[in-house]
């Protein structure tokens, strides 16, 4: 059965108030997300300082052999179920009940290969301890899939609230099992059963805020259509996943480690940031835009709003990391990484785009349009392999620039061929990116002008630009898009 309450429950009673009622959840679900995952990430923090003094580098590394495989086999973890679950309103409790036993059979069949497998990881790596290490590890599956349904009806009800928190117990909650069984002298064990720890926590935090109940599987309840949305969303990941991955084997492959080294390292700074602004986002414009999936106008103007956002908090980051890599690297990673400065700078401007167009897969997935989105995928993801191979004889360099070129050159054919039968235009697009584009640039100039002949270096050098090219940057958005936001901020505001 599904619970619901009058304060908890998304309201469609009002087809006029729907649209404010979004905004209103959206933007406090994402200062919600904004706080746990702030909570999460000094929890992670805390937990390196500490454990990093506490266990080897090999403990580490034996968690991290088997942790490869847990990644790829999670990509599988519910086959898509979830943005199922979300997209579709129409859904009864019977459904509801077969999508949950659906998930819980996915993660026995998943634990069983990745226990199946443990043998061959001990092989490749010719460590024997790494049997035991992935049969625990693969338990993980089976304990999260009991959530997993809880997971997406909370996120369907837009309660970020009750997710955060069961995210905030489990990280707590792993990181004070961590510390107790490395202090008691259970090295490795101790980083694994943690996460068995946080994975316990937060499936029954979920199945205890969750307004769904399941009940017992039924055949007369049919989730076929479900299950077909969720292959194309789950074919979709598996094709990102392996054009995003593909770049760090080749160099790997043709160029060394070191080089790997280098580019890794650079990716890793740059995406550290917008990944900050990025999730956040991310996590309430999909049930936001799924909420509003039969009224088009309200899906232009929503997707608009969570464009423009997105733009205006990334596009400085991708511009400013682009104009000054050399201060940066030097800065956050030391004088020794400086020759990944060019890796750094081609992928910032090859990024600069990337987390606003990013959008566009979740307003195909909200509009049902998971086909055409697996397609254009396929596409851009080939045309990004070709880009690979085409720059792997110039190193790691080489990779980034050619990865650069590619992002600017299937842009605008991306744009006309992926938004087509939606509510949302490529205008749309070019209007969202144009003044947080212009804007990073023309403040970029003038700190560059400004500090052409500074004689500061490292440290004071970079805050002093940061700082001026912040102010810059903020006081033109605050000119040009303060009456835009004034306007909307009345749309969204309850009125008395």
């Amino acid at each position: 059965m599904t619970k619901t309450s009058d304060s908890d429950s998304l309201s469609f009673a009002d087809d006029h108030d729907r649209l404010t009622d979004v905004n209103r959840k959206s933007i406090r679900g994402g200062a919600i997300t904004v706080v746990s995952q702030s909570v999460s990430l000094a929890v992670h923090f805390a937990s390196t300082i500490i454990l990093a003094r506490m266990l080897t580098p090999e403990d580490y590394g034996l968690v991290a052999m088997v942790a490869s495989l847990t990644a790829l086999a999670g990509l599988f973890s519910n086959l898509g179920l979830s943005a199922a679950s979300i997209q579709n309103h129409d859904l009864t409790d019977g459904q509801l009940t077969n999508l949950f036993w659906m998930n819980v059979g996915l993660g026995v069949i998943l634990t069983g290969i990745v226990a199946g497998l443990a043998p061959v990881v001990a092989w490749f790596y010719s460590d024997s301890r790494l049997i035991p290490i992935t049969l625990v590890m693969s338990i993980s599956f089976l304990i999260r899939s009991f959530g997993t349904q809880h997971t997406a009806m909370l996120v369907r009800e837009m309660q970020f609230g009750r997710n955060a928190i069961a995210a905030i117990i489990a990280a707590i909650g792993g990181f004070i099992a961590a510390v107790v069984l490395a202090s008691y002298g259970y090295d490795y064990w101790s980083l694994i059963i943690s996460s068995i720890v946080g994975a316990c926590l937060s499936t029954v935090a979920l199945s205890i805020m969750s307004p769904f109940s399941p009940g017992l599987p039924s055949r007369s309840h049919d989730v076929r259509e479900m299950v077909r949305f969720g292959v194309h969303v789950t074919a979709t990941d598996m094709v990102n996943y392996f054009h995003r991955n593909l770049d760090n084997i080749l160099i790997g492959k043709f160029c060394g480690d070191a080089a790997l080294g280098f580019y890794t390292r650079a990716y890793s700074l740059l995406l550290f940031p917008i990944n900050r602004i990025r999730a956040p986002i991310n996590a309430v414009v999909y049930p936001g835009l799924c909420a509003l999936q039969d009224r088009p106008a309200d899906v232009r103007d929503y997707f608009f709003r969570a464009m423009q956002v997105t733009a205006s908090l990334t596009i400085p980051i991708s511009v400013f990391a682009f104009a000054f890599s050399d201060t940066i690297i030097s800065v956050t990673l030391g004088e020794q990484w400086l020759p990944a400065s060019g890796i750094f700078s081609y992928l910032a401007f090859a990024g600069v785009f990337q987390a606003t167009i990013g959008l566009v897969a979740s307003l195909l997935n909200a509009l049902g349009l998971v086909r055409k989105l697996f397609y254009c995928s396929l596409a851009v993801s080939t045309f990004y392999v070709a880009a690979f191979f085409i720059g792997i004889p110039g190193g790691a360099e080489g990779v980034a620039a050619s990865y650069m070129v590619a992002n600017l050159v299937v842009l605008i054919p991306y744009l006309y061929i992926v938004l087509p039968g939606t509510p949302v235009k490529p205008v749309d697009f070019f209007k969202a990116v144009g003044s947080p584009m212009l804007m990073s640039v023309a403040a970029c100039l003038i700190v560059v002008f400004v500090f052409r002949t500074s004689v500061y270096r490292g440290v004071p050098l970079l805050l002093s630009e940061g700082m001026l090219f912040l102010l810059i940057y903020a006081a033109a958005m605050s000119i040009i898009l303060a009456p835009l936001w004034i306007h909307r901020w009345t749309r969204i505001a309850p009125t008395s």
